[in-house]
């Protein structure tokens, strides 16, 4: 056979349609795969969290994702941020990651948002009193 007919006949197999696969079962178990993988190594970074961050600080900080090596943690305030920070620049972050082996290979802090936060709190009003003495001028 020709040698260029053999490879247009290998290109053309390539370039087939393949048939489409209406079973979803193996993406299904992929992701819950993926889902038991993610949420046992966060699991774990929360025990050895709620280890070393004193019990006060770990109560206003929610440990919020593990992707990639890198920890991300959320403070409900900026006080708790910053506490959280100086800590971590201290003795926290070397004895995090020599604790979880190679799951932590870096930490990043942020400061919760509303629906994020890690303690709830009351959403305001949206209404503004006036003074109750006339003569408060605004």
């Amino acid at each position: 056979m020709d040698p260029r007919l053999a490879r247009t006949a290998r290109l053309l197999a390539l370039r087939r349609r393949r048939e489409f696969d209406p079973a979803i079962a193996r993406d299904v178990e992929g992701l819950i795969r993926s889902v038991k993988r993610s949420g046992g190594a966060i699991s774990r970074a929360r025990a050895i969290w709620d280890q070393l961050v004193p019990s006060e600080l770990a109560t206003r900080t929610r440990l919020e994702s593990l992707r990639s090596g890198t920890l991300t943690v959320s403070a409900d305030s900026s006080a708790g941020l910053y506490e959280i920070d100086r800590l971590l620049r201290g003795a926290l972050r070397d004895a995090l990651l020599a604790r979880s082996g190679n799951e932590i290979s870096k930490v990043r802090t942020r400061l919760a948002t509303a629906e994020r936060s890690a303690t709830p709190r009351s959403a305001p009003s949206g209404t503004i009193e006036r003074p109750s003495a006339p003569d408060d001028a605004w």
